[in-house]
Formats: C-alpha cells, sequence, structure tokens
C-alpha cells in the first residue's frame, strides 16, 4: 500500500467521525431547540448524546493510529526485511545497533554508513539507518537510498510517515477530528 492509498483510508475514517460528531450535533441542536422539553431535561440529554458518541469517535481515532503503525511495520519491513534467525545474526544486529546509537551528529553517521555500504555491512548501515530516521539525518538515508534504489520509494515513504508522525501539529489536527465538543 502506498502513501496515498493510506491517506485517503485516514480522509475516509476522518469523514466518518465527522458524520458522527455532525449526527451528533444535529441530535442536540435539536434536543436543544425543543420547546416541549424542560431545561433540566436538555441539561441531561445532551451530554449524554455526547457520551454515546464517544465510543464510537475513539475506535475511530484508535483505528487511524492502527493504520499508521500497521503501515510502517510494513515499510520497516520492505526496508530492512526480518531479522536473522541465529543468534549470531541477531548479536552481529544488536552490536551494531548499539555502535550506531553512540553516534551523535549526522557527519560522523554519514562517514559511518558510506564505510559499512562500502564494506557490505549491511548489518551496520541497517542500523546507521534506524538512527538516521530517529534523527532526521536525510544525508545519511539518502546515502543508503543511493545504494538501495529499490528500496528508494519505501524509504521515502517511511520518512515521510515518520515526519508526520512526530508533527505535533498534524497529530493535533487529526485528533481534533475524533473529538466532540458538547457546547
Amino acid at each position: 500500500m502506498s502513501l496515498e492509498d493510506l491517506d485517503k483510508k485516514i480522509e475516509a475514517n476522518r469523514a466518518a467521525a465527522l458524520r458522527i460528531t455532525r449526527d451528533a450535533r444535529d441530535q442536540m441542536k435539536a434536543v436543544r431547540d425543543d420547546p416541549r422539553r424542560t431545561e433540566l431535561a436538555k441539561q441531561e440529554l445532551i451530554p449524554q448524546i455526547a457520551e454515546d458518541a464517544k465510543p464510537r469517535l475513539a475506535e475511530l481515532a484508535a483505528r487511524e493510529q492502527q493504520m499508521v503503525d500497521d503501515h510502517q511495520r510494513f515499510l520497516q519491513r520492505q526496508i530492512y526485511g526480518t531479522a536473522g534467525s541465529s543468534p549470531e545474526a541477531v548479536i552481529s544486529f544488536r552490536d551494531a545497533q548499539e555502535r550506531a546509537d553512540r553516534i551523535e551528529e549526522p557527519r560522523p553517521a554519514l562517514v559511518a554508513m558510506q564505510r559499512a555500504l562500502l564494506n557490505k555491512d549491511d548489518g551496520m548501515a541497517q542500523a546507521l539507518l534506524g538512527r538516521a530516521f530517529d534523527q532526521g539525518w536525510g544525508d545519511v538515508i539518502n546515502a543508503y537510498a543511493a545504494e538501495n534504489p529499490s528500496l528508494r520509494t519505501y524509504l521515502t515513504d517511511l520518512n515521510a510517515l515518520l515526519a508526520f508522525k512526530n508533527n505535533v501539529g498534524a497529530q493535533m489536527t487529526g485528533a481534533w477530528n475524533y473529538q466532540l465538543a458538547t457546547i
């Protein structure tokens, strides 16, 4: 699935949330505008309408988060493959991750990436790639992509997806889609 497909699924999910909130607001307005209801009845019914909508909105919010997380895992599997099953492969990769995690600046990470790629040290290159994604080191990611052109689309998509997940404004806007005010 591409990022465009994920975006369409998220938009459809948010549209479903919008329908729920719109319906709830319409119901609240109908209660407020109903001259047959007392103020006490209105004060009891309006919060109940909101409470009825909240679980459905929470389910849609959780579904969006699950879609994003699932797509991230899909992209990571495409890029990294599955972990080796031998104990030696696991230990070797863990050691590479520890070494990559000690790198604090993008320049030394780029040098280490170039060295790993030159020596065909896939474990170290992938560990450095993971660190580059965590730190937002585009040059390191691009160096890996240059040596692995078949993965470029996955790398670009993962970078964009992680940027989306780390964008506080985008996350707040997304979360707002699943909220219902009872004003």
